[in-house]
């Protein structure tokens, strides 16, 4: 149609310029020969012959020219047309491929999923689920045949007495430490803490009060022992024991209706149990507030109770006139000094936890037999009394030389008592130390065996001495 339009404009300006040239030249040759034949028909008809033979040529010149154009247009619009008819055709089948290949990756991707999915991670499931279902039935089957765990391993605690119990029964197989959680300080039973080692750590949490005359009298009693620390916690709702990280016993406690105590709780020595309990214990002592010795004896010093056990103290005089001139040495002997707490705070202290420990041995008229009285006193008498008695003097550097000349001539549990007295005079002499538990570890492995020390045990030991002796620089 463009070829068209121009063709039908081109041919309609030819024909307007024919007839616009036409007619000016008609008129103008027909003014020319008016004038001409006038003037110079005769010398210029010659002339004018020759110039219309070439404007004649002219004429057809423009036209040879007007059908060449239509001719270059029509190949030009046919050119364009074979073009966009081939680029047409090449952008089919570019579409064709496109979408050929979309759906080849299309079911390539869907057979490869289903493929791995039902291959790999179905038959796996199928694979784990069988696997469990055998593990679980041979579980099954052993458990048919095998010991459950006894009440040596696990054990269930019901009442505040039971906890009690299982409180002191506990302190009787400490090696190294123990941690005791108990709601209220009169609930501690001292007089059984008080029968354990000097190297043994004891760490209490519990709620008290300083200015309660009961929470006075065994907080005196606390201050005594080094190895003893006590620290504030006020919730009330927890009975428990840490002992060695070995055993654990634990107890929920809650006031009922009645305004009692009820506790549940149970004790194991397993090693799963262990390490499940015993993190929340220690966060239990850290929760705990800390209260050091200076304050408590400062409390004990500064309160109205204090002063008044401080006067004298009036007793029958037919108990005292007649209790055992030994007994009241040995009393006096095992008072030790404390320059912040009077004398006889420290006395109306041991009186009392003397009557609690020991109901059985009456201040009447009847004086006991002396070997009684003997027996009596040994069994009170701390650790470090008994062994100064029949331990070596010297200082601590003079008695690692004699236990390390011993190693080969002592049985395992001789050498285990020398290590005690030596261990007990490093804490008195030192204070606290880092080779402490250490050491309690090696009197525990000697006391265990009681014949004569291998080589390689006594070179053992003798690492263990060499180290010791350089931490505390002796």
């Amino acid at each position: 149609s463009i070829a068209f339009e121009k063709q039908f404009r081109i041919g309609a300006l030819k024909s307007m310029a024919e007839k616009i040239v036409s007619k000016i030249i008609s008129e103008q040759f027909s003014d020319l020969t008016d004038y001409f034949r006038e003037k110079f028909v005769n010398s210029i008809q010659g002339t004018l012959d020759q110039v219309t033979d070439q404007l004649g040529s002219i004429s057809d010149v423009a036209g040879e020219m007007s059908v060449d154009l239509s001719n270059f247009l029509s190949d030009i619009v046919s050119g364009l047309e074979e073009t966009m008819g081939d680029l047409d055709g090449r952008i089919a089948s570019v579409y064709e491929d496109v979408d050929r290949g979309i759906e080849e990756l299309k079911s390539l991707f869907q057979r490869e999923i289903y493929k791995t999915l039902e291959e790999d991670i179905m038959t796996n499931i199928l694979y784990q689920l069988d696997l469990s279902e055998k593990t679980m039935t041979e579980f099954w089957e052993r458990s048919k045949i095998a010991s459950m765990l006894s009440f040596k391993d696990v054990w269930f605690v019901r009442s505040v007495e039971g906890m009690k119990a299982q409180i002191n029964e506990t302190v009787t197989r400490i090696k190294a430490k123990i941690h005791i959680i108990i709601p209220k300080l009169e609930d501690v039973d001292l007089v059984a803490l008080s029968k354990v080692k000097k190297f043994v750590n004891v760490r209490i949490s519990t709620n008290f009060d300083v200015n309660n005359p009961n929470d006075q009298v065994k907080l005196a009693e606390i201050v005594k022992y080094p190895n003893f620390n006590i620290r504030l916690y006020s919730r009330e709702n927890l009975y428990s024991v840490n002992r060695d990280f070995e055993e654990v016993v634990i107890c929920a406690a809650s006031k009922n209706e009645f305004g009692g105590i009820e506790i549940a709780g149970m004790g194991s020595v397993l090693t799963e149990h262990v390490k499940l309990f015993a993190p929340i214990l220690e966060d239990v002592w850290i929760q705990s507030k800390k209260v050091s010795d200076s304050e408590i004896m400062y409390s004990l010093e500064s309160s109205q109770v204090t002063k008044a056990i401080n006067q004298p103290i009036l007793q029958p005089t037919n108990e005292i006139s007649q209790t055992p001139s030994i007994l009241n040495e040995f009393e006096m002997q095992n008072k030790p000094p404390l320059t912040s707490i009077k004398s006889d705070v420290i006395k109306a202290v041991e009186e009392k936890l003397t009557y609690k420990n020991q109901p059985t041995v009456p201040l009447q008229a009847d004086v006991p037999p002396a070997p009684t009285i003997e027996e009596h006193v040994e069994i009170l008498k701390p650790s470090s009394d008994i062994d100064s008695t029949t331990a070596p003097k010297g200082s601590i550097s003079e008695l690692f030389d004699d236990f390390v000349s011993n190693l080969g001539k002592k049985l395992s549990s001789e050498l285990s008592d020398d290590l005690v007295y030596l261990r007990t005079r490093i804490t008195e002499d030192l204070g606290y130390a880092s080779i402490l538990n250490p050491m309690g570890l090696t009197i525990a492995t000697l006391s265990s065996v009681p014949n004569l020390l291998s080589s390689m045990e006594i070179e053992d030991i003798l690492k263990k001495i060499n180290f010791w002796r350089k931490k505390i620089n002796v």
